[in-house]
């Protein structure tokens, strides 16, 4: 679980990042703290690190969709509830939208389409 992660070191994002922030809360909420050895600019750097053995890290699944299929680290779902998030995409009217700011909603809505 993450709570028992605790106890090891972590490969995080930058201290500003939302990732590095909301994971830092969940730890605080348990009454721990999140043991940051070294931040990286990106999930591939974070990713790296760990395959490096800098230490643990936590990156969404599509970051390690993306990662070649030669891995050199084993991954594990977290099974908290707060893991599992929905990201939702927000204007007054998509409807209204310019036509690039139309195109990205588009784009990010397509796999939404293929998933119902």
């Amino acid at each position: 679980s993450f709570i028992e992660s605790l106890q090891y070191d972590y490969v995080g994002l930058g201290a500003n990042s939302a990732l590095a922030v909301y994971l830092e809360e969940q730890a605080l909420h348990a009454g721990f703290r999140l043991q940051t050895r070294i931040r990286a600019d990106g999930f591939e750097g974070l990713i790296r690190m760990v395959v490096g053995g800098a230490g643990l890290g936590i990156v969404p699944q599509a970051a390690l969709d993306r990662w070649p299929s030669e891995r050199r680290f084993k991954a594990h779902l977290l099974q908290e509830e707060w893991a599992c998030r929905t990201l939702l995409l927000c204007a007054r009217s998509f409807e209204q939208l310019p036509g690039y700011a139309r195109a990205l909603f588009e784009a990010l809505a397509l796999p939404l389409r293929k998933n119902p």
